[in-house]
């Protein structure tokens, strides 16, 4: 039996990250990953020849600078072209764009209300405010992680955060967790276009609508330039090269990478995490196991249950994971036109809406609930190829699609090929409402939907945030997946999926703090 320090179930990006601060630190690590390749869905593939697009996320968002520093991705190949904006195109043929320059966006929105303009700076403010207290609690304590208790329970560390923040601060964060999207956008703004623009994008993978209780924390999730905190925009050659960097930093320290290699069940020993057994019968022994599956993946796959404490296997298996989402790349002939955006629009390269306010999110939410398709999904499109030719033959270009509110469970059905192809359809005929003619364009077209992104990508039920973000999944109950070692009922066993740090996305702290309690754990057994 193979023996080594750390084993990393999973090569997706959480996971590389633990596993290259772990390397890095001198120990002998193995990542163990089901595909042929590393990065799970933050990778690309080939939509026609010569065509690259994206299997899940399309941008970087929020990678931590710290990781991208100390793991020296510029050195692997990890470069970055900055974004340039967004651009919410409206039915009566105007538009309404934000950047990175805040006049320039208050420009933009003074077009459709003075107010609104001069509530800009206060919106920033209030989520920044917000966003701090989220890295406070979280980001902090896994840098920390050495220089306290190491057994402070996910409760009693939010109850020290609270007290530490002050009693306004408090209220003011209570008020914000607790109240609707919709309600929040109404403090800055008056006008619809703006408060849609400004918010519709929070709700790519989604499992609440904009108008429902505590949905306003989802505007820390995926950022805008009113949000940052850490690394925005494209890869250049594609987001595979994101995974390419962590892996080549990764090996560069030593680690080694299995490919092909499906864990099928983690070994225990008087309840403590030994090793694990691959498909193929073999075994490899560890210290310590790090998993980036999700945490219901993680422990209702690998684990014999009777292992497991009743109350916690619950727990586990109460989880509430729902996929909302589906994913399109399209390769068009040449770049399609959108009449309501100015040729010189820096945002017509960034990221592109079609929702007129935020009831039209609503609704589609609803349809979703009900589990049909909705009649106008809630798009976020992006032109990757205009920043970064290597994605297309020359003249040529591609487009990449977040549809939201996408069922996996149908109503009335499953996903054969004629809803799937239905599907494509109503996405490319709601992009040729501000786009004539881009039928005439395309080349062909890839399309995921939830069911694919979990039996591809091993998100349960589709859901790309690892869990619901609602109120009852958020904070120490957050914690339970991971963020506190006490929560783990299995000694020597880590996650590290994206699902235990409640911001989600692409910004490392899961795996590093991951790593991070790993390293601390290694250090006291000497």
């Amino acid at each position: 039996m193979s023996r080594f320090d750390v084993i990393v179930i999973g090569a997706g990006h959480n996971g590389l990250i633990a596993a290259a601060y772990l390397a890095k630190a001198g120990h002998r690590v193995v990542v163990l990953e089901r595909r042929g390749g590393s990065g799970g869905a933050v990778g690309d593939i080939e939509i026609a020849p010569g065509f690259k697009g994206f299997a899940g996320p399309h941008r970087l968002e929020n990678l931590d600078r710290k990781i991208a520093r100390e793991l020296q991705l510029a050195k692997y190949g990890l470069h970055i072209i900055p974004f340039p904006g967004r651009a919410s195109l409206l039915p009566n043929g105007d538009y309404l764009a934000s950047y990175a320059d805040p006049r320039m966006t208050a420009l933009e929105v003074r077009r459709f209300s003075t107010r609104d303009a001069e509530s800009l700076a206060s919106f920033g403010l209030a989520l920044a405010r917000q966003r701090e207290l989220l890295s406070h609690g979280l980001i902090k304590s896994a840098d920390n992680s050495h220089a306290r208790d190491s057994r402070e329970r996910p409760l009693d560390r939010l109850l020290r955060i609270a007290r530490d923040i002050g009693e306004d601060a408090l209220r003011e964060t209570l008020t914000f967790y607790f109240e609707s999207c919709a309600a929040f956008m109404g403090r800055f703004f008056e006008n619809d276009r703006v408060k849609v623009h400004m918010a519709g994008h929070a709700f790519i993978g989604a499992s609440q609508g904009p108008y429902g209780p505590a949905t306003a924390h989802y505007l820390l999730h995926r950022p805008t330039h009113f949000n940052e905190h850490g690394i925005q925009g494209y890869v250049r050659g594609g987001m595979g090269k994101l995974s390419l960097a962590l892996e080549k930093a990764f090996l560069a320290h030593g680690g080694e990478i299995r490919f092909d290699s499906d864990v099928t069940d983690v070994l225990m020993e008087k309840g403590r995490a030994i090793g694990v057994k691959i498909g193929d019968g073999s075994e490899i022994s560890a210290r310590y196991i790090i998993s980036n599956l999700d945490m219901k993946r993680t422990f209702l796959t690998l684990f014999d249950w009777k292992s497991l404490p009743e109350k916690q296997l619950k727990a586990y298996g109460n989880f509430r994971q729902r996929g909302s989402t589906a994913k399109m790349n399209i390769a068009l002939d040449k770049l399609p036109d959108f009449p309501a955006l100015p040729h010189d629009c820096p945002a017509r390269a960034g990221a592109l809406y079609f929702t007129p306010d935020l009831k039209e999110i609503e609704r589609a939410f609803d349809s979703w609930v009900e589990g049909f398709v909705p009649e106008r999904p809630f798009l976020e499109v992006t032109i990757p190829s205009i920043s970064d030719s290597s994605l297309a033959p020359a003249g040529k270009h591609v487009m990449s699609v977040y549809v939201q509110y996408v069922p996996n469970r149908l109503f009335d059905g499953t996903w054969d090929e004629d809803r799937r192809n239905n599907l494509a359809n109503l996405v490319i005929d709601r992009i040729a409402d501000q786009s004539p003619g881009l039928r005439d364009i395309i080349v062909d077209w890839h399309l995921n939907t939830p069911g694919d992104l979990e039996s591809e990508f091993g998100y349960t039920d589709g859901d790309i945030y690892h869990g619901e973000r609602a109120l009852d999944q958020l904070m120490f109950k957050r914690s339970m997946s991971g963020l506190s070692v006490d929560d783990i009922p299995v000694k020597n066993f880590y996650l590290c999926g994206t699902g235990i740090y409640q911001g989600g996305g692409l910004s490392g702290v899961a795996g590093h703090f991951a790593a991070s309690n790993v390293l601390r754990d290694l250090r006291r057994a000497g």
